[in-house]
């Protein structure tokens, strides 16, 4: 995501995103970056009769049959899928425009350096899509399902398919 939203500084602000992005506010972007993760995971860690783990005879992640295990896997484990399909969406629709209208600079220096810089975009771009089919697969897909294999199919197998297309 971090990459996205360098790319789409770039694209969107071309002339002011080196005043942007910078050795400082990278440092910065990825300092947040952890922290969310660790705020992320902090219930688990402090929470009472919260965990989850890989069971290995059903090939999937089960969490807590407590009511604060489910209310961590339906409801904030999921949190996360949803601000990042919504931050995609919405940094792919802001440069869209900007894609479509790069052709007409008149430099044509500027214009390879925007090519570039669209090429960046849509490779951060195309590995999200899987992640973020992924995610959508375990919280809206893998919930309509009762048996081990299904489970098995929208969690496990679909984890290592986005891994094998991402990588």
């Amino acid at each position: 995501m971090l990459i996205s939203i360098n790319r789409f500084a770039a694209i969107i602000f071309p002339w002011r995103s080196r005043q942007y992005i910078t050795v400082r506010s990278t440092w910065m972007a990825v300092m947040l970056a952890l922290l969310l993760s660790v705020l992320h995971c902090l219930p688990i860690l402090v929470g009472k009769d919260m965990w989850f783990c890989y069971d290995r005879t059903t090939m999937r992640w089960v969490f807590s049959g407590t009511k604060q295990g489910e209310i961590f896997e339906s409801g904030y484990n999921n949190a996360y899928l949803r601000a990042f399909a919504g931050l995609r969406f919405f940094i792919t629709m802001k440069v869209e425009p900007s894609v479509q209208n790069s052709n007409k600079l008149s430099n044509r220096k500027s214009r390879e350096s925007r090519k570039m810089e669209i090429r960046l975009f849509k490779q951060a771009f195309s590995q999200s899509v899987p992640l973020i089919l992924t995610f959508c697969s375990f919280a809206y897909i893998t919930p309509l399902y009762d048996d081990d294999f299904h489970k098995f199919l929208s969690t496990t197998l679909v984890w290592h398919i986005a891994h094998g297309l991402d990588g």
